[in-house]
């Protein structure tokens, strides 16, 4: 009676997973559920879920960096990933973008205080940093538990984002990238970052993709 009952239940969780997706992405992030945003639902959920296995990884240091924010809808989900993870406010989602919409297709507009109002929630935990993604200053060069690249899906963008960041992600940690299937420079890229044998796809939803960066010197 009892493994019948635990296999109903698991039938029960997996159904619930895949019927009630907005639900479960309210469950986490709340409010921010509802900010417009160009990523979709699973694709949130995702980006979410390999956020909280990396900061609650050992010897995670609570780090997260994100490039290509727009309105903030995914910067307030690695800001609860960093809450449900036990960082709380120690946490850091550092955010990059120009917040001029250079990259959308929707036309250029200044989207900032947009991105404020989304994000008011999480004061100190995200840190927006304007400016294009090759030319600002980080205000700390310490390992990343994550990495999001959400910028310009152009080659030389994607690869200059690549180059930058992806060596900040901590041995475990993870690259996150969006768009792979739908923008051939990304696809691209990914396919570069794969050959170089330091990265594995963790998971693949849609049109994101999370790698975990394998450790080096292994025996």
């Amino acid at each position: 009676m009892t493994q019948t009952l635990t296999n109903t239940l698991e039938r029960v969780r997996v159904a619930y997973r895949a019927a009630m997706p907005k639900h479960r992405l309210h469950r986490y992030v709340g409010r921010a559920s509802e900010v417009f945003t160009y990523t979709s639902v699973a694709e949130r959920l995702l980006l979410f879920e390999e956020a909280l296995v990396a900061l609650r990884a050992p010897g995670a240091g609570g780090r997260c960096l994100e490039i290509g924010s727009y309105l903030g809808a995914s910067a307030a989900v690695l800001a609860e990933a960093m809450r449900w993870a036990g960082h709380g406010d120690a946490g850091r989602v550092f955010c990059i973008d120009t917040w001029q919409n250079d990259a959308m297709t929707e036309g250029q507009r200044d989207t900032y205080e947009e991105f404020l109002r989304n994000t008011a929630d999480w004061p100190g935990l995200i840190v927006p940093i304007r400016g294009a993604s090759t030319e600002v200053d980080l205000p700390t060069q310490q390992s990343m538990d994550l990495v999001f690249i959400d910028g310009d899906h152009s080659y030389e963008a994607a690869r200059a984002d690549v180059e930058r960041f992806a060596p900040m992600v901590a041995d475990g940690g993870r690259l996150v990238m969006h768009d792979h299937r739908s923008k051939p420079g990304v696809t691209r890229v990914l396919g570069e970052v794969l050959t170089t044998g330091q990265w594995v796809i963790q998971r693949c939803v849609e049109s994101i993709v999370s790698l975990r960066r394998v450790p080096q010197n292994q025996d």
